[in-house]
């Protein structure tokens, strides 16, 4: 399968798990971990970054 389609294909399923994430502070705006993890970091393109940053949180 190739990689961009395989990350297409996740999208959505972490798309769907970030509805259920919550800031642990006012300062907290995204879940930065997924840009240190190099599976998630390859899911997240610039337009898929300002979706999360966009999704309403708790």
């Amino acid at each position: 399968m190739c990689a961009a389609l395989a990350r297409d294909d996740a999208w959505p399923f972490l798309r769907d798990a970030l509805s259920t994430w919550r800031p642990m502070s006012d300062d907290h705006l995204a879940p930065i971990t997924l840009l240190a993890d190099p599976r998630t970091a390859r899911l997240i393109t610039p337009e898929r970054g300002r979706e999360i940053l966009s999704m309403r949180r708790g």
